[in-house]
């Protein structure tokens, strides 16, 4: 009796799912998926085996080849790389697989903006596609499938606009991949897209004066606050305004609402609010009331010297205080020496 058991075979062949990649590939640029005919249809496990020249500029994936480094314009028409295929029962096969170079066809692309907030939606412009500086009616765009940012991405007509909302807590680049045609020529870049994060607008805490005597309607003052993105700032009071006695315009502009509330001596602290369309802060703002003592005389004192750029020396009969405003209301310094030091004042009037 003859009994013939199943023989464990090698596999056939290796295959990869596409034979060329650009010579300016970027490191991590997906090549293509490998496969193993095998009559028996098993799980392969892949490497690269000796002898491939080129080996060194390939990672493997899994069953997936990417480059492994930037080419940066490739002089070599070619690569050839060696790659083993083995099955669960240890049999092997190796092969060698070249991969043909594409040259970059010269077109350069460019975009008319290249960055990107960080909080972006999805179908946000980023910027036109503008070839050799210049917009070009009759070019056609395209996303490659190489680059994995270009899922972030989508083309409409000559324009790059974001394909998913963005969440990002720090800033980044993002590399696209884009196929331009004209007639009957196609090129490919590599775009950079800058990802950047959107800043907290900074306020800081600030002091302001009403007189007793002020009317409804008085200016107060400017409210400073400043965006490192430049984004534009509104202003609101969220609490500490009791029934409404100052009124803050979006541009920061404080006013005396109804002079009526206002108590001698009285002291307001505000909570302002500054926004500039992706994030608040909040600060303190403190506005107080100075009477005007019954009987008001005129007082004569004199500053010397005035212009002045270091100390100025206030004269006056039983002096007590001095404050010094800018031009906005806004209070720069109050000092209980009659020698007072501007040095650190920028240049301007101040009363």
């Amino acid at each position: 009796m003859l009994y013939v058991t199943n023989i464990q075979e090698a596999p056939d062949s290796i295959i990869l799912s596409n034979s060329s990649v650009l010579n300016v590939a970027v490191q991590n640029t997906f090549v293509g998926l490998l496969s193993t005919q095998d009559d028996e249809g098993r799980a392969f496990v892949y490497e690269f085996a000796e002898g491939g020249i080129h080996n060194d500029k390939y990672i493997l994936k899994g069953d997936s080849l990417f480059t492994a480094k930037d080419f940066d314009y490739e002089s070599n028409t070619s690569h050839i790389i060696r790659m083993r295929s083995t099955d669960p029962t240890n049999q092997f096969i190796e092969v060698f697989i070249t991969l043909s170079l594409n040259q970059e066809v010269e077109g350069q692309l460019t975009l008319s903006n290249a960055t990107v907030s960080g909080n972006a939606i999805s179908g946000m412009l980023v910027g036109r596609f503008l070839l050799d500086g210049s917009s070009n009616s009759i070019a056609t765009y395209s996303l490659t499938s190489e680059l994995v940012n270009n899922d972030l991405y989508r083309i409409s007509g000559d324009s790059l606009i974001t394909a998913t909302d963005f969440s990002y807590n720090q800033s980044m680049d993002h590399l696209v991949q884009i196929k331009t045609s004209v007639l009957d020529t196609s090129f490919i870049n590599l775009l950079q897209v800058s990802v950047q994060i959107n800043q907290v607008p900074q306020i800081s805490s600030q002091q302001f004066y009403v007189i007793e005597s002020d009317t409804s309607g008085t200016f107060s003052g400017q409210i400073e606050a400043s965006d490192p993105d430049g984004d534009s700032l509104a202003f609101n009071i969220t609490s500490g305004n009791g029934p409404g006695i100052l009124k803050l315009s979006e541009l920061g502009i404080l006013y005396l609402l109804d002079a009526e509330f206002i108590e001698l001596n009285a002291e307001y602290d505000l909570i302002i609010q500054v926004d500039d369309g992706y994030h608040q802060n909040f600060v303190i703002i403190t506005v107080e009331v100075d009477p005007i003592p019954l009987g008001l005389r005129a007082i004569e004192f004199n500053i010397h010297p005035n212009p002045a750029q270091g100390i100025i020396n206030i004269n006056m009969a039983a002096f007590k205080e001095a404050t010094i405003y800018n031009l906005s209301g806004k209070r720069i310094k109050r000092s209980t020496d009659n020698r007072i030091d501007i040095s650190s004042f920028s240049e301007g009037v101040y009363y």
